[in-house]
């Protein structure tokens, strides 16, 4: 690299550790239209947000020089970036297992309670009793409209009452019922 390179390349691995990782990437793809360095090709791979552009990189990097030392480390962030996050459940309060006897965070999960099943059952036969009702043909248009309101009310009652569950976090079973 010849001293403007290198300036321009110093820039953009300040921009890149501060935190402006696509101006930065743009000065490196920048610098690599006219230059090879293999040091550009480094800063792009982890600086990209695209895991294509990323793995080009890394291969071009692996047919140029295949026993680079940072080779290794680079591949380990590659494959960290190609994961993603995952949402893991809540942790709630540290709880003792009665039946591991450990104390360890217990995760949280929620389903519907029994009062939400009751909720629904019952306007589920109010669903029923309206949809099969006789009525004459004029007023048939309006039961039909209380049947599918009570049905919709039933469900969403339904979903709305939750209770929450405490599981042990070592062993996986259910500790308690929050109210």
């Amino acid at each position: 690299m010849n001293d403007v390179d290198l300036n321009v390349y110093r820039h953009a691995q300040a921009l890149a550790n501060s935190g402006q990782m696509s101006l930065a990437l743009q000065m490196f793809r920048e610098l690599r239209s006219h230059n090879s360095d293999i040091e550009i090709l480094f800063a792009i791979a982890t600086t990209t947000p695209n895991p294509v552009e990323a793995r080009e990189m890394i291969d071009m990097i692996r047919n140029l020089q295949p026993y680079h030392p940072q080779l290794a480390q680079l591949e380990t962030l590659h494959k960290q970036k190609i994961q993603g996050a995952y949402t893991a459940d809540p942790i709630g309060p540290t709880l003792l297992c009665p039946y591991c006897q450990q104390r360890t965070p217990a995760r949280i999960k929620s389903r519907i309670s029994t009062g939400g099943w009751v909720w629904f059952a019952v306007f589920f036969m109010i669903f029923l009793c309206f949809l099969w009702a006789p009525t004459t043909a004029d007023n048939m248009k309006n039961m039909e409209i209380a049947a599918f309101f009570f049905l919709g009310v039933g469900i969403v009652g339904m979903l709305l009452i939750h209770k929450r569950i405490y599981i042990c976090g070592s062993c996986g079973s259910k500790i308690t019922d929050a109210h």
